[in-house]
């Protein structure tokens, strides 16, 4: 039965062969591309988070508003005269907590926070 070709002249056993090949190498393949999609999608959220930060200082400094931003693992949440105005969460990365403070001059203190991702540190400059 493994000497039967087939209308396009491959035997069982050659197709057997390939598809052992094609399978060897999907498995090596699959886990680096899905590890370079999730490191794609964390530094996109990186960016985001980048300007999003950058948005609210220029909007604390046009408005003369303060902001508290309180940064904890996934969730951020921002804060306005006492209030809560936004709960953000990220899907990619983890915070150190920290309180990011805006004052009316979009000035942000710290000066820089540090995310995670799997066990990558980056980092976010508020200047």
């Amino acid at each position: 039965m493994l000497n039967y070709r087939g209308e396009n002249g491959f035997s069982l056993m050659e197709l057997l062969i390939v598809m052992t090949i094609m399978g060897l190498l999907m498995s090596i393949v699959a886990p680096l591309s899905l590890s370079a999609i999730s490191k794609s999608e964390a530094r996109v959220e990186l960016q985001e988070t980048k300007n999003w930060l950058r948005v609210l200082r220029n909007k604390a400094f046009l408005t003369q508003t303060e902001y508290k931003i309180q940064v904890a693992r996934n969730n951020a949440i921002l804060i306005e005269s006492e209030s809560v105005k936004l709960n953000k969460t990220f899907e990619h990365l983890n915070f150190e907590p920290v309180v990011i403070k805006i004052n009316s001059f979009g000035i942000a203190t710290p000066s820089t926070i540090m995310a995670l991702n799997d066990e990558q540190v980056m980092s976010i400059q508020l200047r």
